[in-house]
Formats: C-alpha cells, sequence, structure tokens
C-alpha cells in the first residue's frame, strides 16, 4: 500500500468527507480522487513509467496535493523545485534528477523558458497550471 492507495481507500469509505480546503474551496475524498485519476491517466498518456520523475515547480496550490497522489499511483517520483532558484540552479536540478515532465506555473514561465532550451525532457513535455500558458506547453485544467 502507498500513499496512492490511501487516498483511493479513502474516496471508498468516506467519498463526501473534506479531505482538503484551498483558499475556502473544500475538495472532497472522491473529488481528490478522481482528479488524481485524471493527471495519472494524463502523465501515462505522456510516456511517464514507475521509477520516472516528474519536476514541480509550484506555489501551493490543491494541484500540487493532486499531482502528489498521481505520482504515487503510478510508481513514479516527484521531484520538487525550489521557486527561488535562479534558472541556472533549476537547469541543474532538472538534468541532474533526469526529469522526464516540468510541471509549472505561468508565473515562472519566463525562467523555464530560459532553460527550455538546455533540457531534455520526455518528448520535450511541460504541463501548465493556470492561464495563460505557452503554445510549447500542456494546459493542466483542460488535460485532465
Amino acid at each position: 500500500m502507498n500513499v496512492g492507495d490511501w487516498i483511493r481507500k479513502w474516496s471508498l469509505f468516506r467519498p463526501q468527507k473534506h479531505a482538503l480546503i484551498f483558499e475556502d474551496r473544500p475538495f472532497t475524498y472522491q473529488e481528490v480522487n478522481q482528479r488524481t485519476n485524471q493527471v495519472s491517466h494524463l502523465l501515462l498518456e505522456m510516456g511517464v513509467e514507475r521509477g520516472d520523475r516528474v519536476s514541480v515547480l509550484l506555489h501551493n496550490c490543491h494541484q500540487y496535493i493532486e499531482i502528489f497522489f498521481a505520482l504515487s499511483k503510478i510508481g513514479a517520483i516527484l521531484v520538487p523545485l525550489n521557486w527561488r532558484l535562479a534558472g541556472p540552479e533549476l537547469e541543474f536540478i532538472l538534468k541532474d534528477s533526469g526529469s522526464k515532465i516540468l510541471i509549472f506555473e505561468p508565473e515562472f514561465e519566463e525562467v523555464v523558458a530560459s532553460i527550455r532550451p538546455n533540457l531534455n525532457l520526455l518528448n520535450g513535455n511541460y504541463i501548465v497550471i493556470g492561464v495563460p500558458h505557452p503554445d510549447w506547453s500542456i494546459n493542466y485544467e483542460h488535460s485532465i
């Protein structure tokens, strides 16, 4: 049993109970599990496999939790990136970790665009949470 199984279990036992509240919006266990499954399917379709690393450059948000659970269900590894780091530091971590995908917020588009030519991500995959999103990326909400 892993963390992904935990959210699945609670979605069966207490589907309507609040799992988390973000900015006054409650999310039930059922809703979190459903969104987590959608993220898992998106990542699998993008080629993420068990043991792969996915980097996340986000502030606190409910999507961070969804991604965490989704990666657990797949058996992939979350690589949290510190949003205070400069481009070269982020580039080093992305390369050193062997990340296959980068998930980030529009706020970080400029820094990601500056290091993007030096990265070798799986199929060049970038997922953006929020709008606007660059044409070289996938919109998180529209894809799950």
